[in-house]
């Protein structure tokens, strides 16, 4: 059953909307690393997070974009 008074327009992009979730979450997890924890600087933990942040940075961003990848085929689908 389809509601009729709430549709998403048939372009839009799940795959992008995770890709961009990630980056939020990208910048937020350095903003908070560097302010709350003090591990460096903004720009360090932007474009070089030790390897702890990398795994957990890249880990959450590929499942955003995996859930956007199968939001995307589900839609197609339907």
């Amino acid at each position: 059953m389809k509601i009729k008074w709430f549709r998403l327009p048939k372009r839009l992009n799940f795959i992008l909307i995770g890709l961009l979730f990630g980056l939020f979450y990208w910048i937020f997890e350095a903003v908070r690393e560097a302010i709350v924890f003090g591990k460096g600087t903004l720009a360090h933990g932007l474009f070089e997070p030790n390897v702890e942040s990398l795994w957990m940075r890249l880990t959450v961003t590929g499942m955003l974009v995996f859930f956007g990848a199968v939001v995307q085929s589900l839609r197609q689908q339907s």
